[in-house]
């Protein structure tokens, strides 16, 4: 088939194409009225583009797989529209052509709290969203600020001020269905997948090295797994247990930080995060630099090797930690000083 590029000929085979629209979505669906084009013309990005030609809204993603089957097959180009709060320019239709609208996809988030994941429709806004699982305790994180659609924000990768302790759309998303340009309906994970660690089946809160090494032992000797657990403001997934099993919690390993301050180094507790330190030991005129954002756990930082914003001057954990103790999972210690270089405020 010859390809469509000139505006005429797009509006020609629109034209040709709005029977066969209504008869898979309805006569409702097939919006060509000038107010409601106007509607969907452009987003809050400061871009000027024309109207589309019709506004598609289909109610379900095998009724939106049909339409791109027709699009695609007569060349008619389409763009999808969320909530229309994006920034970028994405939902408008600069060729005029097909906008297609997802609002009336709808449905309640259906709330899989036990995996700490929910399954949203294209129309659920992060309002919303918040909204029906607040009960639960839980929330969505990402913040664009906008009340955007879900799906907006995959597709535009959205992040907003929780970035940095909790990620962005691409860290807080499991599995997508997607409808390809051909139609095609893909789920990137699986049908219905989830995959996402599970909790894990028991939490140890151990209050000394000790405790740590004998509940290590049994661990390694019945072959259970075992994650360590700080604060859990990681970014790496590193604290999450893939295989369930048990969580090494070192939350109750407290004790104020030990500071040797002719030699620029404190000894510290697994417990022990880097704004108390600094909390501790401000009065000798020293500080630890490390500062990747969250309040991190200095252990926690020390296992992930974090960065920050001083990393350039200071370094990172790397250049930072002068020996560890550690409590091997192979029934044996090691055992050294634990300790941090400090620096002059």
């Amino acid at each position: 088939m010859k390809k469509v590029f000139t505006a005429q000929a797009i509006q020609t085979a629109i034209e040709k194409s709005l029977p066969d629209f209504q008869k898979i979505a309805g006569n409702g669906a097939v919006r060509t009225q000038d107010s409601v084009r106007r509607q969907f013309q452009r987003d809050e990005s400061h871009f000027i583009a024309p109207p589309p030609s019709v506004v598609l809204e289909p109610t379900s993603t095998e009724q939106v797989s049909q339409l791109l089957q027709i699009c695609n097959d007569r060349q008619i180009p389409v763009v999808p529209f969320g909530t229309g709060t994006g920034l970028e320019g994405g939902s408008m239709s600069t060729l005029a052509g097909v906008c297609m609208s997802t609002q009336q996809i709808g449905g309640e988030p259906t709330l899989r709290e036990q995996d700490f994941v929910c399954s949203v429709k294209p129309s659920t806004t992060r309002l919303a969203l918040n909204e029906a699982i607040k009960s639960s305790g839980l929330f969505f994180p990402v913040d664009p600020g906008a009340d955007a659609s879900v799906c907006g924000m995959v597709a535009t990768s959205a992040s907003g001020t929780n970035a940095i302790r909790y990620g962005t759309m691409k860290e807080n998303v499991v599995n997508l269905e997607v409808v390809l340009a051909d139609g095609t309906i893909l789920d990137t994970k699986g049908k219905g997948r989830c995959p996402r660690a599970p909790p894990p089946s028991v939490v140890l809160e151990p209050t000394s090295t000790e405790q740590v090494s004998q509940l290590l032992r049994i661990c390694n000797d019945r072959q259970i797994p075992v994650v360590p657990f700080g604060t859990g403001t990681g970014l790496e997934g590193g604290s999450m247990s893939t295989l369930a099993g048990v969580c090494m919690s070192t939350q109750q390993i407290a004790g104020e930080p030990t500071l040797r301050e002719q030699d620029f180094v404190c000894s510290v507790k697994p417990s022990t995060t880097r704004l108390t330190l600094n909390e501790a030991i401000k009065t000798s005129g020293l500080f630890f630099p490390v500062d990747p954002g969250a309040d991190a756990s200095v252990c926690g930082m020390a296992a992930t090797s974090a960065s920050g914003t001083n990393a350039i001057r200071y370094g990172t954990m790397k250049e930072n930690v002068v020996l560890l103790k550690m409590v091997e999972s192979l029934k044996k210690d090691k055992h050294a000083f634990r300790g941090c270089f400090l620096h002059e405020t």
